[in-house]
C-alpha cells in the first residue's frame, strides 16, 4: 500500500489525505479549507472585508446621544422607540461600507447612527442617507 502524500493548497504543509477524497482534497484541515474560502469571496469582492466589532464605548456614546429620559432612543429614521437590549437596535452606516476604504472612516462614530433593524435593512446600500432620510420623514411625517 502506498502512502500519499500532498501539500495543502493554503499552508503548503504536507499532509496524508483521507483515502475517501484522496484525489481531490487540497487542504490539510477545514481549516485551511474555511480560510481559503474566505480568501477567495474576499478577493473576489462577495464579502465585507471591514466587518464591525465597534467598541462597546460607541455603542453607550451613540445610544446616549439617542436617548431620552425614558431610558429609550428613537430610531434615526423611523422614529420607533428602541430599548437598550441585544438585538434590539443597530448602527447604521451612514455612507455605506462599501463605499469607505479605511477603517478609521468605518469605525468613525460621526457616521454612524441608532436605528431598527427593519431601517437598517430597507436602507441597505439602496439608497443614500439623505435619500432614506427623506424617504422616512414623508412616510413617517418626520421632525
Amino acid at each position: 500500500m502506498t502512502i500519499l502524500i500532498k501539500n495543502c493548497e493554503y499552508c503548503g504543509h504536507e499532509y496524508v489525505p483521507d483515502e475517501y477524497n484522496a484525489k481531490t482534497q487540497k487542504y490539510c484541515s477545514k481549516k485551511c479549507k474555511e480560510r481559503m474560502a474566505w480568501k477567495r469571496q474576499k478577493e473576489s469582492g462577495n464579502v465585507r472585508s471591514k466587518k464591525g466589532g465597534y467598541p462597546r464605548a460607541i455603542y453607550i456614546q451613540l445610544w446616549m446621544e439617542a436617548r431620552l429620559s425614558d431610558n429609550t432612543a428613537p430610531c434615526h429614521y423611523c422614529k420607533k422607540r428602541l430599548k437598550p437590549e441585544r438585538n434590539s437596535f443597530v448602527l447604521d452606516h451612514k455612507i455605506p461600507v462599501s463605499e469607505l476604504s479605511t477603517r478609521e472612516e468605518v469605525m468613525n462614530p460621526e457616521n454612524l447612527c441608532v436605528c431598527c433593524s427593519e431601517c437598517n435593512v430597507e436602507k441597505s446600500n439602496k439608497y443614500s442617507y439623505e435619500e432614506f432620510l427623506a424617504i422616512k420623514k414623508e412616510t413617517h411625517g418626520g421632525d
